[in-house]
């Protein structure tokens, strides 16, 4: 059975100082950049001779870990008098989230 969240709802807007109504609406994954701090210190490790301590690692499916089935859904949220917009905290957890009107 999927979450359903209404699409419109009354939050406190922090910016406003009281109650008005917000649109809810969920953020996607961007692309990635390649001039992001990961990326860059990925692109260091490649280059040049040996192979960066690849090959000494165990496998990944020889890791010890609790992989988290259930995805994290990051919102946000347009407050519709200000127009200022502010994340969800902890987004919302759920195998299906559905917005409904």
């Amino acid at each position: 059975m999927p979450m359903k969240v209404p699409k419109k709802m009354k939050r406190y807007c922090k910016h406003c100082k009281k109650q008005t109504e917000h649109t809810l609406a969920v953020v996607h994954k961007g692309k990635r950049s390649s001039l992001m701090a990961g990326q860059r210190r990925r692109d260091r490790v490649k280059v040049g001779h040996g192979d960066g301590g690849h090959y000494s690692k165990k496998p990944i499916k020889n890791w010890a870990r609790n992989a988290k089935v259930t995805p994290c859904k990051d919102a946000n949220l347009e407050c519709n008098v200000c127009k200022k917009k502010s994340i969800v905290k902890g987004g919302y957890k759920a195998k299906t989230f559905e917005i409904t009107k």
